[in-house]
């Protein structure tokens, strides 16, 4: 009786009953058999029975979550009326918005502070004399912080930093993405016409700024970039005191934020809540801080926006470098079935895995001394098989030889009993440093295979982005332990193609893979790999695997264990099902007609089709593999595909470019998508504009896809695009889709500028102001009408137009492209 009502409830919602909910379902019900009223003394019995339990091994708040599903499930459906556990709240996600009253109120306060700041306050400190390399970094300061909406880090890398050579068209300007980075790469952003306007003023009347090192603060050129920005940060605080202390002699009874870090806290939010302007949060949260997302390298890279055009390079593609790719015959392939992980309670392999490690640990103190060499007599063996005894709890926990805890064995193995031996202290403290405080944190640890090379150098950068972790010796000791083991795991197979290198000691710095493949150029690749004659199909499969990545922004993993029952495809949609991936996150449903070009659904279709044809019709679809040997339903390897994948793709492209830099270009063009789906008008500016998924129809295609809404431009209080744009990638959150996987943020806030420019720039400015912000015109001639428009944007296009009549003052400027148009 009990087996079949349990069957029927789990056969009711069978996506719904998870293994672990079947297991406290079983514990649940014969409870509710004998009376479906569980009150709060009944509920506690079912969670001591819970807690008593030797096959149950969750925590108490694990514990009660289940509970919480299963009774909650049951009560819905109308077979208990049970009281539920209750679960502790979730810590609220970080909002741009501020949650403290006063805040709101100093914001409505910035927006009276700008029109003093351009009404009065500009004018009278520039006559009143004040040393202008202290009022225009100050003047600047305050106009990128409530006009651009830049965060207080990023003004004071851009005080103290900024250089004449990181100045670029419309005073675009090069910015570190963090500021310990020390690469050469680097993030854009773009100012609107009101801070260009007051930039432009105060270098038009510095001759030499070109022949500084740098832009603010030259008196202090020498100093270290320590004392740079402290000197920064000590005039701001010393300005807005001045500058608060003006504004209350006119306005005295105005709450006004009182000293320079409440007002960077509150300015940016002004953008965000104009209505006109109605920054997206998401460009206001990037803006905020570091770190910033990684720009494609402009001097190399393909053009995004007719603004690069001028100043972009060209990539050398070598169009006959695939006439010399040999495949390799016979890739190794395996069975398709489940991944002996997946049979792993998740919620336990950390816990577990780092137990292992653990009594290892201290087994090997009792037996060596702390400073022995392992390799002393009669050590070694010892040593030897407590670490067999390790490897033999790895196997119960898992089955999986990929998993970090067998990485993490056979590693400190090779340490202890190589040409080099370790001391037992070192033999802990590699253990600890790279596995039990690092690597088996993560749950997906359990197996190494399915991880990217991203996610490694992820890990490493979040460990050295600790705020207990400050000293350079300590980030030493704990990079130096993680590029052995990463450089042991290379060799012996357990993944490929990571590179910790590029990570410095003093920053993660984000990723390597950071310049995208353009839209023509990518479909150039396919057009000429597919026109190659191959029998085999072996080319045609290759095309499909690239476009898998490049469209459907998917990983190597999932593209490798796709089977025919994964595709869902007509003549109208073509739907891929991603059932097993990274984490529960990476499962997802991709929609690849929304996403994909014509030509590209075509080809998986027809990739389809051939590999189809290859088995009986009545075949049991789950268990053959889209990509696998000829007439065989095993899969191939995902290292095998990719290295494939990477050698055609480098033969074409470089040597610089993965099969994940697919990945990445195809989010970068995603966001580029989303954004013009909800400002059409931005799709002009685009390179790529004539693309097919730049055309009307595919932006009523993204439009849906971000919205869920068939319209032909996203509504302006949809507020779940980027959300929709990270579960595409098969993210947990926005924060790993904004910092690892854009590489085009800097064409969408250049557009965000445009719309503020629009708003501000669109004020216009008194006679006082204009006469002492442009030089040699006073205020006299411009009240005598001068200037028929006085707005912000005219006077900039004047002074634009000025700059590029002047031989003089272009070749000040040589270099800038200087426009208010977009």
């Amino acid at each position: 009786m009990f087996e079949t009502k349990a069957y029927g409830i789990i056969n009711s919602d069978p996506r719904f009953w998870t293994a672990n909910r079947i297991i406290y379902l079983e514990v649940c019900l014969p409870h509710i058999n004998i009376n479906p009223y569980i009150d709060a003394f009944r509920l506690s019995v079912i969670q001591n029975e819970i807690a008593a339990s030797k096959e149950i091994k969750h925590t108490k708040r694990k514990a009660d979550g289940y509970i919480h599903d299963v009774l909650n499930w049951l009560n819905e459906m109308g077979l208990s009326d049970a009281a539920l556990p209750a679960i502790p709240i979730k810590k609220p996600r970080k909002s741009m918005l501020t949650r403290k009253e006063i805040e709101f109120v100093h914001s409505g306060a910035v927006v009276k502070l700008r029109k003093f700041f351009w009404d009065t306050w500009l004018a009278s400190s520039i006559n009143a004399g004040i040393d202008q390399e202290i009022l225009f970094p100050f003047a600047v300061a305050f106009s990128a912080s409530c006009e651009a909406g830049f965060g207080k880090p990023i003004i004071y890398s851009m005080l103290s930093e900024l250089k004449p050579t990181d100045l670029m068209s419309n005073f675009s300007f090069r910015t570190r993405i963090h500021p310990d980075d020390k690469s050469d790469k680097y993030s854009i952003l773009y100012l609107p016409t009101t801070t260009q306007f007051i930039l432009t003023s105060f270098l038009l009347k510095k001759p030499k700024w070109q022949q500084e090192k740098y832009l603010f603060l030259t008196d202090s050129n020498s100093s270290s970039k320590k004392e740079r920005r402290k000197k920064a940060l000590k005039l701001l605080k010393d300005m807005y005191k001045g500058f608060i202390e003006g504004f209350k002699k006119e306005h005295p009874v105005v709450s006004v934020p009182e000293t320079w870090e409440q007002f960077g806290n509150v300015a940016p939010l002004i953008t965000v809540l104009n209505r006109e302007i109605g920054l997206e949060p998401y460009i206001a949260t990037v803006q905020s801080g570091y770190a910033l997302p990684v720009a494609h390298p402009r001097e190399l890279a393909c053009a995004l926006t007719t603004d690069e055009n001028n100043t972009s390079g060209n990539r050398r593609i070598n169009w006959n470098g695939i006439e010399t790719f040999k495949a390799k015959k016979s890739l190794s392939s395996v069975a398709v079935k489940e991944l002996p992980v997946e049979s792993i309670d998740d919620n336990d392999w950390c816990g577990k895995s780092k137990l292992v490690i653990k009594v290892l640990c201290k087994k090997v103190k009792s037996t060596v001394k702390e400073h022995q060499q392992i390799a002393a007599d009669g050590v070694t063996a010892k040593v030897t098989q407590l670490i067999n005894e390790a490897k033999a709890e790895a196997d119960k926990i898992t089955g999986n030889p990929k998993s970090a805890l067998h990485l993490a064995l056979n590693w400190i193995e090779s340490k202890a009993t190589g040409s080099n031996p370790i001391a037992a202290s070192t033999f802990h403290d590699y253990l600890y440093r790279v596995f039990y405080n690092g690597l088996l944190n993560d749950p997906d640890s359990a197996n190494l295979d399915e991880w990217e090379p991203e996610d490694h150098e992820l890990l490493l950068e979040d460990i050295l982005s600790r705020d207990s972790i400050k000293s350079e010796k300590t980030r030493k000791s704990i990079t130096t332990p993680y590029l052995q083991a990463y450089k042991y795991a290379n060799d012996h197979g357990y993944f490929s193609d990571v590179n910790l290198k590029y990570i410095k000691q003093e920053w993660g710095g984000g990723t390597p893979r950071n310049e995208i493949i353009g839209l023509k150029d990518f479909d150039s690749f396919i057009k000429i790999v597919m026109e190659k004659n191959d029998p085999s199909h072996f080319m045609h499969m290759l095309a499909v695997v690239c476009l898998l990545a490049y469209y459907g922004c998917m990983r190597s993993g999932e593209i490798s264990r796709l089977t025919l029952k994964d595709l869902d495809i007509s003549q109208d949609f073509l739907w891929i099902d991603i059932l097993k991936g990274k984490s529960a996150s990476a499962r997802r449903r991709v929609p690849y007609h929304l996403l994909a070009p014509e030509y590209a659904q075509k080809i998986i279709s027809d990739y389809y089709a051939y590999r189809r044809t290859q088995f009986r019709d009545d075949a049991l679809l789950k268990g053959i593999a889209l990509f696998g040997p000829e007439k065989n339903r095993n899969r191939f390897t995902r290292s095998a595909l990719a290295d494939q994948a990477i050698r055609l793709l480098q033969s074409f492209f470089g040597k610089s470019f993965a099969l994940h830099s697919l990945r990445h270009s195809g989010c970068s063009f995603l966001l580029l998508r989303m954004y013009s789906a909800r400002y059409p008008a931005m799709t002009d500016s685009l390179v790529v504009r004539d693309h097919e998924i730049f055309s009307p129809e595919y932006r009523s295609r993204a439009a849906y896809l971000f919205s869920g809404k068939s319209v032909d431009e996203i509504p302006n209080y949809c507020g779940s695009s980027l959300i929709r744009l990270s579960k595409l990638m098969g993210h947990l959150g926005q924060q790993t889709t904004f910092r690892t996987y854009i590489h085009t943020f800097h064409a969408i806030q250049a557009h965000a500028m445009t719309r503020v420019s629009d708003v501000f720039g669109d004020e216009e400015l008194n006679g006082k102001t204009i006469g002492t912000l442009l030089p040699k015109r006073k205020s006299g001639t411009t009240r005598a009408g001068k200037y028929k428009d006085k707005t912000i944007n005219a006077l900039l296009d004047v002074t634009y137009e000025g700059i590029r009549q002047s031989k003089s003052l272009r070749k000040l400027f040589e270099g800038m492209v200087l426009s208010t148009k977009p």
